[in-house]
């Protein structure tokens, strides 16, 4: 189990908009509109299911970023 600091401080650091949040199903993401509480940062902290939050609030203003950058063997992406 988790600890509600963590959530809390995750919650704090990754939650940029309150009224909307991604939920992984099995048939892809899908958008759940509501608010998004530490309960639910919690359960995805221990395995119910994975949510994804949005980086940017309403006003368009990013909270953080990240970069996934995935290369095959010892390819890597150039620029030509």
């Amino acid at each position: 189990m988790c600890s509600q600091l963590l959530a809390e401080r995750l919650y704090e650091l990754f939650v940029a908009r309150l009224d909307v949040y991604g939920v992984e199903t099995s048939e892809g993401w899908k958008t759940e509109k509501g608010k998004i509480t530490l309960k639910e940062v919690q359960d995805h902290l221990n395995g119910k299911y994975t949510i994804g939050v949005y980086p940017f609030n309403r006003n368009g203003c990013i909270k953080w970023l990240c970069i996934d950058l995935d290369y095959k063997g010892r390819e890597y992406l150039t620029s030509t």
